[in-house]
């Protein structure tokens, strides 16, 4: 599959950080070829967020091993661990991803394949103890958490064939869940779920929505559907943003139409008018639930819908 958009996804979670890292060959959202590396740390209340490019023809960007060259910010896999590395004068990082899971292997489904339009999700690592060193604002940071990993690759822009999009993950010490709900343009409406423990993983597609309600989480299951309560929920990141709707193929007017909107939002009275034209609408969340058992997962939701 040739790869219009593609990207890596990754966060980490502790006791009072989360911390989200998008590592993109062609963001859906842009028309620039470029590679970009999206950074986002919430952390007593207050989010910072960081962006770090590069063109395309010096991206190095590979899945097999997992292999990220981005400026000064790398994602590389060294055996069965992951090792993420930002080195910028805004922030520098250094993490190391260790599989939770003994003898996992990469899970790959296809979440979208009809006439020239594919989407493939594969998750590399589920559930992972992660350490490194974080430093930003002048200060060390020692991180000792939870995290995920996971790949996403389509052919055409993810925005040009979904309508919305959600998506969870959630952990606890027995097991782990990873869920999705998505809805296409013509209509159909997909569910994908992973399901780890330390005796395996099984993953499958649920016959029907998933839905994120406010109270609950809620898979569907042979005909009935079964329901995660809410524990704890936090938004920690919720904004509106703008896609070009001018046609791909008009490729010197879109690039034009993203640079005097990037222009605009870096003004208070431009960021106001381009949330108002703004025609995405995105969510993330931070979330705990608890099963039958009463076993609490800690987890993050992110939701996404393409006016």
């Amino acid at each position: 599959m040739e790869e219009t958009n593609a990207w890596f996804y990754c966060d980490l979670m502790t006791d009072d950080l989360v911390m989200v890292l998008v590592f993109y060959r062609r963001p859906f959202f842009l028309t620039f070829d470029i590679g970009l590396l999206d950074v986002s740390i919430y952390r007593n209340g207050k989010r910072s967020h960081f962006g770090f490019t590069a063109p395309l023809k010096e991206l190095v960007f590979e899945t097999d091993p997992v292999q990220v060259h981005l400026a000064r910010s790398s994602l590389l896999q060294d055996g069965d661990n992951i090792r993420v590395q930002i080195n910028e004068k805004e922030l520098t990082l250094d993490l190391t991803f260790q599989p939770l899971v003994e003898r996992y292997q990469p899970r790959e489904m296809v979440l979208f394949n009809e006439a020239d339009t594919r989407f493939t999700w594969k998750v590399f690592l589920p559930a992972s103890r992660v350490s490194g060193l974080l430093r930003l604002e002048g200060r060390e940071i020692p991180l000792q958490g939870e995290g995920y990993l996971d790949f996403n690759a389509c052919n055409r822009p993810f925005n040009r064939f979904t309508r919305y999009w959600s998506w969870g993950r959630f952990h606890s010490p027995e097991k782990t869940i990873v869920v999705g709900s998505v809805s296409y343009r013509n209509g159909q409406v997909i569910a994908p779920l992973l399901k780890v423990t330390s005796a395996g993983a099984e993953m499958e597609m649920v016959p029907g929505e998933v839905l994120f309600r406010k109270n609950a989480l809620q898979i569907p299951v042979n005909g009935g559907a079964r329901n995660f309560p809410i524990h704890e929920r936090e938004t920690i990141d919720q904004i509106r943003f703008l896609i070009s709707r001018i046609p791909s193929g008009w490729r010197f007017p879109r690039k034009l139409h993203e640079f005097l909107f990037y222009r605009l939002d870096e003004r208070d009275w431009g960021k106001k008018l381009t949330r108002y034209l703004a025609n995405v609408d995105y969510r993330r969340e931070k979330v705990s639930i608890y099963d039958h058992e009463n076993r609490i997962y800690q987890g993050i939701i992110e939701q996404m819908r393409f006016e």
